[in-house]
């Protein structure tokens, strides 16, 4: 569905375009571009936002647990663990539902809900969950290849913590022409690999865990964690919670990027399922390797693996996978980043655009939307005013919304301003891929914080508290009193959460990283 700011462009649009065919001096119709969508079959769809989902539960976060466990205490790890997932679970089905009204992504959503101010709340807390989720992926990175590094060179002096700013900057020739994709669906095979590496890699890791925690079963050394340690180490532990389980922005773009709804409802059901394997997958991990290692669990579990070649290869594989993750990630951001330019070329350039572009399918679905009766080319002159309103409803069998991702205008007569403007996006998010390579670099020694301070800071209020936020103020009308005071309560909790985690994050800063050369015996 159109925000109320796309449907009065479309009307301002209209009058531009009745004024293009009335004056002598322009000769040009407005056009609709009908642009063929190809469509993958169902099963294809809701099986690429599966691994999408897991992809985007399953990262770095993980790693960081079982270190945080045995600091906290089993009891407490396991229950916050449950409860923050189930939270950000409700919450992502929260985000289904406003985009059943909407028919659109994070920031629309917002900006239906609240207006520009929520619109620019929404777009600089996305920008920045995003960006810091990018910035500890290119530091885990960084750190994980000089350990490898350094392992293999058994340590030498002139191998540890080898070439960051080489190692940290180099990783940007991969980033840079993932960032460019215009449709989500297009990083299908960079996440297919990106999950095929990321299993072999956590097969590994978990394997080698097994081993220790079979070698210390067998010994009666299994290592003691207790059920509750302290208040601060929950705090911290609750900051790593938050961190895991964000999913609901890339799970929302994968949403409404469906065209029918029929795919959109299996989708729901395909999250769930999704959500919860990766929940499964994760108690099983954190808890045996946090029960292998115990007291001597390090701040990324990686760092236990001894140096030996499949350990390294699962290093490797896991950097992949999340070298691979990086695209996704920022995907949100290039969604934000289009409907700004998207909106300052249509208010600048107004006189001059001439196309409208659109997905084949979706104006096949609906030829009264665009006042034709037939399609035939792939130029349509349309008179957008046309529009049918009473289409916009959830129950419409296809959605019609502005391309995700890319440019949907063209200029007038000027080639290479058209092409500047639709290379701009692109343009944008190499230069956020650089900034991101930049903060990792800076917080390379303060990983440990900057992971819990991102939970707190952005995690927490992307996730958990604008969801509810945003659900409490398109359905208040439409919902009963229970649902508002379960939206009520997840803001509180969001709220209390997001304070528990910057205090305890800021007060606890240390910028000490742990080296695998320290803590590694050579033979």
């Amino acid at each position: 569905m159109f925000s109320k700011e796309q449907i009065e462009d479309i009307r301002c649009d209209k009058e531009l375009a009745q004024f293009d065919v009335k004056s002598k001096k322009q000769d040009i119709e407005s056009k609709v571009k009908v642009v063929p969508l190809k469509v993958s079959k169902l099963w294809i769809q809701m099986g690429i936002g599966f691994v999408t989902i897991v992809k985007a539960t399953i990262g770095t976060g993980i790693l960081f647990a079982p270190h945080v466990i045995v600091k906290s205490g089993y009891g407490i790890s396991l229950w916050l663990l449950v409860f923050y997932w189930l939270l950000n679970v409700i919450c992502t089905y929260l985000l289904f539902r406003c985009a059943d009204i909407v028919n659109d992504t994070y920031p629309i959503i917002a900006s239906s809900a609240f207006g520009i101010l929520g619109r620019i709340v929404a777009d600089i807390s996305m920008i920045m969950t995003e960006i810091s989720f990018c910035a500890v992926t290119v530091t885990f990175v960084t750190k994980t290849i000089q350990d490898v590094i350094a392992g293999i060179h058994n340590c030498l002096p002139a191998y540890i913590n080898y070439g960051t700013e080489l190692i940290t900057f180099l990783q940007l020739i991969i980033y840079i022409p993932l960032v460019c994709f215009g449709r989500l669906q297009s990083l299908g095979p960079a996440t297919f690999v990106a999950n095929i590496a990321l299993l072999i890699g956590f097969v590994i890791v978990f394997v080698y865990a097994v081993i220790s925690l079979v070698s210390h079963i067998q010994s009666g050394l299994l290592y003691y964690i207790p059920t509750y340690t302290n208040p601060e180490s929950i705090a911290n532990f609750t900051g790593i919670a938050a961190f895991l389980w964000v999913s609901g922005p890339v799970a929302l773009s994968y949403y409404v990027s469906l065209i029918d709804i029929h795919a959109k409802n299996i989708f729901v059901w395909i999250y769930l399922g999704s959500v919860s394997f990766s929940f499964l997958c994760t108690l099983l991990f954190v808890f045996v390797t946090a029960y292998a290692y115990g007291e001597n669990s390090l701040s990324t579990i990686i760092l236990n693996l001894p140096v030996t070649p499949v350990a390294i290869a699962g290093q490797l594989l896991y950097v992949t996978s999340v070298i691979l993750s990086f695209p996704l990630m920022l995907f949100p951001v290039k969604e934000i980043v289009t409907e700004y330019i998207n909106l300052i070329v249509r208010r600048i350039y107004r006189s001059k655009i001439v196309e409208f572009t659109f997905p084949e399918e979706q104006v096949s679905a609906n030829p009264s939307l665009f006042n034709v009766n037939s399609i035939v080319s792939t130029s349509i002159p349309v008179s957008l005013v046309s529009v049918n309103t009473d289409m916009f409803k959830p129950k419409s069998e296809v959605m019609l919304r502005w391309p995700s991702g890319s440019l949907c205008i063209s200029i007038k007569q000027n080639k290479w301003l058209d092409i500047l403007i639709r290379i701009s996006p692109s343009l944008v998010m190499i230069l956020v891929s650089i900034l991101c390579c930049v903060l990792g670099y800076v917080l390379i020694d303060s990983l440990g914080n900057f992971v819990n301070l991102v939970g707190g800071i952005f995690c927490v209020p992307i996730s958990i508290i604008l969801p509810a936020i945003f659900h409490l103020a398109l359905y208040r009308r439409l919902t009963n009193i229970l649902i508002i005071l379960m939206d009520i309560f997840i803001i509180i909790i969001g709220l209390l959460t997001s304070a528990v985690v910057i205090w305890y994050s800021i007060t606890n800063w240390s910028t000490s990283s742990e080296n695998l050369c320290d803590i590694k015996k050579f033979s």
